[in-house]
């Protein structure tokens, strides 16, 4: 799904996630599908994706590698709120 179609709720953290304002054109798009697989859907709809728990921990690894951030730095209350965890 693109970039414009998530819930602001979501593009407000992705956003705010350091490093991902610095990203080059041709880095974005794999940075937000990193995001987007990792960190908008519930775990019933990754189950139902055909994700595991130990796939979705990968890609979040990797997003965090990318951006060169600790998981520390990402805002999980936002996240939970965007996921209506909160």
């Amino acid at each position: 799904m693109p970039y414009e179609d998530w819930d602001s709720g979501f593009q407000d953290v992705f956003e705010n996630t350091p490093g991902t304002q610095a990203l080059e054109d041709w880095e974005i798009g794999h940075v937000e599908a990193l995001y987007e697989t990792g960190f908008t859907y519930d775990a019933i709809e990754l189950e139902a994706m055909g994700y595991s728990e130990d796939d979705v921990a990968a890609i979040r690894e990797e997003f965090f590698d990318y951006l060169g951030i600790d998981e520390a730095d990402f805002d999980w209350e936002g996240w939970r709120e965007a996921m209506g965890y909160e």
